[in-house]
């Protein structure tokens, strides 16, 4: 055999070799990628080998579904994720998970810059709104708030060094996530948690578990927080007795909720939360005199109050079918310059509606909105429960007048409101009730071509 065959054939087994078994450096590189990472590994800041390299790892031992909310990040924590973590939170900000770790934390963290909001008394305003208003929950995100005390052992594992003012803006966002879902176990976890890295609870921290109760309606561990906060010395403030009240409301302990609202009064007042939410509640359980009594005590106070506190009078007529004893009501709302909300167009509106009495409600839609917006300052435009409440009012009326229909229909598709099963059910009974089947689901599909 002729020896330059033979260094041919050598040269090629060389060369298929080298394809076979890539470098070291590639299978390091590669390793990174395809290692199941949350699979066999021993301890946090073990050494494995691969293909005889030595690889540290530092991957917290948390699944995805585990990993908190991306608004909860501060720098300090993003900047020690683990690069699985990178991917998934890029992905939520529509930035292409496939680049380098320093790419991905940059863009997290300008994201993170973008949506920040360091004053405490926003994030309480926000966490105690929802609370009170207590309407349209998304318990979609539950689970996602509820790994909000995975950062701290994401801190723990992934071996961070956060700086005081990260960790308390950490255990505020936390705790105000706890707040609006009203998780109280996990409030109090976040507490002690918060106490167990040095941190010293304030009146802000115990408001937002206190909030937890009270959306909740859990008396005694509100009872029991306050009473902490209070061996602590630290002061209640509105907030305080606003969540108290609301325990006792969402409980149906009516006299309990009283008796914290008179205990807010004894110590110079509250605010338009929490006088609405007495008022609101006392009116509900149709204790009118003692509701109007409240809200003679939050005038005199000057206190700014809001729909919230005139809305619970508009239902409690509503549920009596009291078609002229709602509207009173949202008339001394607007001659007391209070904002009509949502709830006060549908509450007053809802009598009327149920009797077919469609004139009333058209009229009631014109002293409120002007095609769908809200005439007053600060006001929201109409959304799908209000105009589904004025289809109502055509659907159960004695005689259609179907061009108005037509109006009403064509104006909440210009606003880009969106239909649900009522308005559907509601346009369908129209059209078998005009003789028209299918005719205002034409309507509505050529007004959206056009």
């Amino acid at each position: 055999q002729s020896p330059m065959v033979g260094g041919k054939a050598a040269f090629w087994i060389v060369g298929m070799v080298g394809l076979i078994m890539p470098s070291e450096s590639f299978m390091a590189s590669f390793s990174r990628i395809t290692l199941p990472k949350r699979v066999g590994i021993r301890s946090l800041g073990s050494v494995r080998r691969l293909n005889g390299i030595e690889r540290q790892y530092q991957v917290p031992h948390l699944k995805e579904s585990q990993w908190p909310p991306l608004e909860i990040l501060t720098s300090d924590i993003v900047e020690n994720l683990p690069y699985r973590a990178l991917q998934f939170y890029a992905k939520q900000i529509s930035v292409r998970g496939n680049q380098k770790a320093a790419i991905l934390r940059d863009e997290i963290k300008t994201y993170l810059l973008t949506v920040a909001d360091d004053t405490e008394e926003n994030d309480l305003e926000d966490a105690e709104d929802d609370m009170i208003m207590d309407v349209h929950d998304d318990k979609s995100s539950l689970s996602r708030n509820l790994s909000s005390i995975a950062v701290s052992q994401l801190i723990k594992e992934s071996g961070s060094t956060i700086s005081e003012q990260s960790l308390h803006k950490f255990f505020r966002d936390a705790l105000r996530a706890c707040a609006k879902t009203g998780n109280v176990d996990e409030a109090t976890r976040c507490l002690r948690e918060m106490e167990g890295v040095g941190l010293k609870p304030d009146e802000k921290t115990y408001n937002k578990v206190l909030a937890a109760c009270g959306r909740s309606g859990d008396t005694f561990n509100a009872e029991k927080f306050f009473s902490e906060m209070s061996s602590r010395g630290i002061t209640p403030t509105t907030k305080t007795y606003t969540a108290m009240i609301h325990a006792y409301s969402h409980k149906g302990e009516i006299a309990g909720a009283v008796s914290w609202a008179a205990q807010m009064e004894m110590n110079g007042g509250g605010d338009a939360l929490s006088y609405g939410a007495i008022i609101q509640r006392l009116a509900l359980e149709g204790e009118i005199s003692q509701a109007k009594r409240w809200l003679g005590i939050a005038k005199r106070r000057n206190v700014s109050l809001t729909a919230y506190a005139y809305n619970g009078f508009i239902i409690d007529c509503g549920r009596r079918n009291d078609a002229s004893g709602a509207r009173m009501w949202m008339e001394r709302l607007l001659s007391d310059r209070v904002v009509p909300d949502h709830y006060t167009f549908v509450a007053t509106a809802l009598p009327s509606a149920r009797v077919g009495d469609y004139e009333a409600v058209l009229d009631l839609k014109e002293t409120l909105y002007s095609s769908g917006k809200c005439k007053f300052e600060g006001g929201v435009a109409m959304d799908t429960l209000a105009y589904n409440c004025v289809l109502l009012s055509f659907k159960t009326a004695r005689k259609i007048d179907l061009d108005l229909v037509e109006d009403v229909l064509f104006e909440m598709l210009s606003n880009d409101v969106s239909m649900d099963f009522y308005t559907i059910k509601h346009l369908r009974s129209i059209e078998t009730t005009v003789g028209k089947p299918g005719y205002l689901a034409r309507l509505a599909r050529m007004k959206r071509q056009a």
